[in-house]
């Protein structure tokens, strides 16, 4: 029987780890979309992300409910290594996505993240120290 296959900008996030992974396209280093829809499968608990920064530097995560959302902190980090987030809200039915929030080796130099409305999406840029992933630059409104 064939399997199908994943296309190189499609993620999949794993249920018992909570990482994203990529299958063979581990070599693959640019967008990845993570949808945060129904995982975990408990429509009350929140949902928690993980990414390997080997799979690549920019995460887009597509919201479809409103729980809220920690970002953990990365894996396989380098030191120089940027890493950018985007937040698309995809609520159904339109509403607002609940909120994000950072693990404590993330350094918000603007505050906490806005979250955009309805159809629209925010954008956030760390550079990991060695110690830590310091905000470079956020987007300052929907997009």
């Amino acid at each position: 029987m064939s399997r199908l296959l994943p296309t190189p900008d499609v993620a999949v996030v794993d249920p018992t780890t909570g990482l994203m992974t990529r299958d063979w396209y581990d070599f693959f280093r640019g967008t990845v979309d993570v949808v945060a829809l129904q995982w975990p499968p408990q429509p009350t608990a929140p949902v928690v992300l993980s990414v390997d920064t080997k799979k690549g530097d920019s995460f887009r995560v597509i919201v479809a409910d409103n729980r809220a959302i920690t970002i953990a902190a990365p894996a396989n980090a380098i030191a120089g290594q940027q890493l950018t987030y985007t937040f698309t809200n995809q609520v159904t039915p339109a509403g607002a996505m609940g909120a994000v929030t950072f693990n404590a080796i993330f350094t918000l130099t603007g505050g906490a993240l806005v979250t955009p409305a309805n159809t629209k999406s925010r954008a956030i840029t760390f550079g990991f120290s060695g110690t830590n992933w310091v905000e470079r630059y956020r987007s300052a409104a929907d997009f």
